[in-house]
């Protein structure tokens, strides 16, 4: 009894203390809602501005203004967009109340704090970046909303790159993002549906806040408070892959993969279709099942492949390009 009524007094003491943190930054934000908002991002307060009439905050850094009604993942990401602002010159404006980063030109709206890592991780860790005399055509597999593909299509040896997304919503919003990209829209295709072993029809879990971690190994617990159950084509990777093949006889092809557990399949089913021949590199994000699998196919095939994220038992990176035929 003593311990509940204690925990009980703590919690409270807890909560006066978050509320008098918060009465502070009233001083410079004339709005609780927002002083609460700012105070629990843990944000300086002083690196925005209120706007009384529209009660709306401004983030001075990107002079981007949020109301309530806004998407606020902006300001939940609020140091990620900082930091690729100030190391990129990334910019941000606002499109139908969702931000919309501007990079050199190059545009797409990112909803939820996950498309900030998302945008983060390819942009400015750069961890599909390769370095190549040659045309290449890239073949993506997990397109989600097209960062990836985007971000490939600014490259100038990249000539093609064909994108595959299972999930209707993701691949709306790929859509979308490339419709805003006018000089690149003609170097990608986008098709609706995931790759696997085999043509089927599956029932996976998607949430719309954590799309990237969408696929056939599932949501952790704490991604599912918005998920649903949704059906999605799957084809089979050989087929796709020689249709491609059959377009392209002469360029040499780049394979990225980031499909949320369907990696093995796919490379086992490129292994037995003896197609890994016609593919000169890979990037592969693993998942839950390690690196021994994937890198056995591909050793058999002239590759050789650099790991990251190994002690993470969870997820990483294969980078694979073959060395002979």
């Amino acid at each position: 009894m003593l311990k509940k009524l204690y925990l009980k007094m703590i919690s409270a003491i807890k909560k006066i203390y978050k509320n008098l943190l918060v009465l502070k930054k009233l001083k410079h934000i004339n709005s609780w809602y927002w002083a609460k908002m700012i105070h629990e991002r843990d944000i300086p307060i002083d690196k925005f501005e209120y706007n009384k009439a529209n009660d709306s905050i401004i983030i001075k850094e990107f002079n981007y203004e949020l109301k309530k009604d806004d998407n606020l993942a902006i300001l939940y990401a609020y140091n990620i967009a900082l930091n690729l602002n100030k190391r990129l010159g990334f910019k941000f404006y606002k499109e139908n109340k969702e931000a919309v980063f501007d990079y050199n030109g190059t545009k797409a709206v990112i909803k939820t704090l996950s498309d900030f890592y998302i945008v983060q991780e390819i942009f400015f860790h750069n961890v599909y970046r390769f370095y190549t005399n040659n045309s290449i055509v890239l073949w993506n597999i997990g397109t989600n909303i097209a960062l990836a593909d985007l971000y490939f299509a600014t490259q100038n040896d990249i000539i093609k790159i064909y994108g595959y997304e299972p999930f209707k919503n993701n691949y709306e919003e790929a859509l979308h993002n490339i419709s805003l990209n006018p000089p690149l829209k003609d170097k990608i295709e986008i098709f609706q549906s995931g790759i696997s072993n085999k043509d089927e029809s599956v029932e996976l879990e998607y949430s719309p806040e954590y799309k990237g971690n969408s696929g056939k190994i599932g949501l952790k617990e704490g991604m599912k408070s918005l998920a649903n159950i949704e059906t999605i084509q799957l084809k089979d990777a050989s087929s796709v892959f020689n249709d491609i093949l059959s377009k392209h006889h002469d360029a040499e092809i780049i394979v990225k993969i980031d499909c949320e557990g369907a990696e093995y399949d796919i490379i086992e089913r490129l292994a037995e279709s003896n197609l890994l021949q016609h593919v000169n590199a890979f990037l592969i994000e693993w998942h839950q099942k390690g690196t021994e699998q994937l890198i056995q196919y591909l050793n058999k095939n002239g590759f050789i492949s650099f790991t990251y994220g190994e002690d993470n038992h969870y997820v990483g990176m294969i980078y694979s390009v073959r060395t002979g035929k």
